[in-house]
């Protein structure tokens, strides 16, 4: 792919089986890491000018400190620059 895209860490690190779902805040997807071969749910939220931020590192957070038999267990948030070659994402992105 593009230079952008073979530094996504999303790109990198992980093997996209499929989209599990979509909403107001992002994406939810099916995808092996590549490294220990475990299947994760993985959250990519778009980043717009003008989005509270702040707010959106507040879920993170919190979904940091849940453990709910009935809530998908968080393990990791990163936000990486994403060029406009990648499907029209803004340039910002949080997975």
């Amino acid at each position: 792919g593009s230079l952008t895209r073979r530094h996504s860490r999303f790109v990198a690190d992980f093997e996209v089986v499929r989209r599990l779902g979509k909403g107001g805040y992002g994406q939810v997807w099916h995808a092996t890491n590549k490294l220990d071969g475990l299947d994760y749910a993985v959250k990519t939220v778009s980043i717009r000018p003008g989005d509270d931020v702040a707010k959106i590192l507040r879920e993170v957070s919190t979904l940091s400190r849940l453990h709910h038999e009935h809530i998908v267990r968080y393990y990791n948030a990163w936000i990486e620059e994403l060029g406009e070659e990648n499907e029209g994402a803004s340039p910002n992105k949080l997975a």
